[in-house]
């Protein structure tokens, strides 16, 4: 179980935007803030452990909240390669070429399992190159391996990240943005996908190495490929990202408006996804248990970042003192999670816990902000709004 809130006291070290002293980025499941017993905080990790909430607000000093940073949308999916001798005729079985690439292919394998991801896309690399020599940069069988090279450096490079490999992250990362470059391979009909999802990527390695005018700046042109292109894998993620950094950088309104545009997608989405379901009529998904199942993992996967999308605006109204607006957002976030997640699950626990919290501390606090932010002045408030890592799919 994840805690979707950040608490921080005053005086209590932040930490860099991003770093969280060393923890992973959000790109395999959901992450847990503690601290070490009988020892002091991680660098950058609150000083006051989420079960210590009600006791800190008995001394009438509120918790902050933070904005939910979903990250990365890689998984850990894999794209279906031919061997390249069941497409080759027999008699070529034994051809140079075709030897060469099946002995790379092989090759990457073992390099993979043992996590020497370098090695294994240099590998894969070198059997995409041959490929296209061999059967021309239209086959479909190229495309497939090339498909299959971009989604595994971006997987793979996710991963380093998550183990502090920061210079095998980028190296990967970047390998998998020049294969997807619009003059490299004309026919590549997944390249715009790849290529926003990759950007995607680098915005998280470049915020989780606060760097944050790099990481605008990638979800910024992730943005931009999604929006002219339209079919992109998570738009509403990309746009949930980047009003985070915005947030964190203190623009408050802007990040309310892409927060916004995110609503409206997943509102479209989740529509699509009820209307398979058969919700309110005959849906396409009826006497189709394989494909009915997959739509509701994916209902569940909308109706969380819905959820997260409510809460963050709640955040950013807090931010600009808009209380009575923000109860709104909040209260929602509650009502749709115990609905449509169910009164068991994580984030319907969290939200009706932020939601009582809230409440209360809206009783306690006339100024719209949380009372450890206003006995705070201006510059150490814009530096403790950082954000919570959170891993929903979308």
């Amino acid at each position: 179980m994840t805690d979707f809130m950040l608490p921080v006291v005053p005086g209590s070290a932040s930490g860099r935007p991003g770093s969280g002293g060393g923890r992973p980025p959000n790109s395999g499941g959901l992450f847990t803030p503690t601290v070490p017993k009988g020892g002091r905080p991680r660098r950058g990790r609150p000083s006051v452990e989420p079960q210590q909430r009600s006791s800190t607000a008995a001394t009438g000093v509120s918790v902050k909240y933070a904005p939910i940073w979903l990250g990365s949308s890689t998984n850990g999916q894999k794209v279906t390669v031919r061997d390249i001798k069941n497409i080759v005729p027999q008699d070529l079985h034994f051809n140079e070429s075709v030897l060469a690439i099946e002995r790379f292919e092989a090759e990457a394998g073992p390099f993979e399992a043992q996590r020497k991801y370098i090695m294994a896309a240099e590998c894969l690399e070198q059997a995409i190159n041959l490929r296209r020599k061999f059967l021309g940069d239209t086959h479909r069988d190229f495309l497939a391996g090339l498909e299959s090279y971009v989604v595994s450096c971006n997987l793979w490079g996710i991963q380093c990240l998550s183990s502090a490999q920061y210079t095998c992250s980028l190296e990967l990362l970047k390998k998998a943005e020049y294969m997807t470059e619009a003059d490299n391979v004309p026919n590549f009909t997944r390249r715009v996908a790849l290529r926003a999802a990759t950007f995607n990527n680098l915005c998280c390695y470049y915020r989780h190495r606060g760097k944050l005018n790099a990481a605008l700046q990638f979800a910024e042109r992730a943005l931009k490929i999604e929006q002219r292109f339209k079919d992109a894998e998570s738009p509403a993620r990309t746009h949930l990202n980047y009003a985070v950094l915005l947030s964190m950088m203190g623009r408050h309104e802007e990040a309310i408006e892409h927060i916004e545009s995110a609503v409206a997608i997943l509102h479209d989405e989740e529509c699509q996804i009820s209307y398979e379901l058969g919700e309110g009529g005959l849906g396409i998904a009826e006497g189709l248990p394989a494909k009915a199942d997959g739509s509701r993992e994916r209902q569940q996967e909308c109706v969380s970042a819905l959820v997260v999308a409510y809460y963050n605006m709640w955040v950013e109204l807090s931010r600009l003192s808009r209380k009575e607006a923000g109860m709104d957002w909040v209260g929602r976030a509650a009502n749709i999670a115990q609905r449509k997640l169910g009164t068991a699950h994580p984030l319907t626990v969290k939200m009706e816990d932020i939601l009582a919290a809230a409440r209360e501390q809206s009783a306690r606090s006339p100024g719209g902000l949380p009372l450890a932010l206003q006995q705070q002045p201006p510059q150490q408030q814009q530096q403790q709004q950082q954000s919570l890592d959170v891993t929903v799919p979308l």
